[in-house]
């Protein structure tokens, strides 16, 4: 029972084998991410801040001042932050009654 050998590598040394292949898999992969992402940084359009005239807007306005605080107030109202102000609110008018 005691005679025959079964394996002489140790917990240590399984573990660091273990590490190195992932070290290696990683740094493949990390590879493969990097060759990527230079691909797509190299084909991308680059933004240079002009636009073309057949971009624009012929409009001399888009919205008056009045439209765009009505529409941003629509906006805040809508959000979670602003439910609780409208709740707070009318829970202290309603709460005497």
């Amino acid at each position: 029972l005691y005679e025959a050998e079964i394996d002489r590598d140790s917990a240590f040394e399984v573990l660091m084998k273990r590490a190195k292949e992932a070290a290696k898999e990683a740094a493949r992969v990390e590879a493969e991410e990097n060759e990527i992402e230079e691909k797509e940084r190299k084909y991308a359009r680059r933004y240079d801040g002009s636009t073309s005239r057949s971009t624009r807007k012929t409009t001399s306005r888009s919205d008056s001042i009045g439209k765009t605080f009505a529409k941003s107030f629509a906006r805040q109202l809508g959000s979670k932050a602003g439910q609780k102000l409208v709740r707070g609110i009318l829970g202290s008018l309603f709460k005497g009654r």
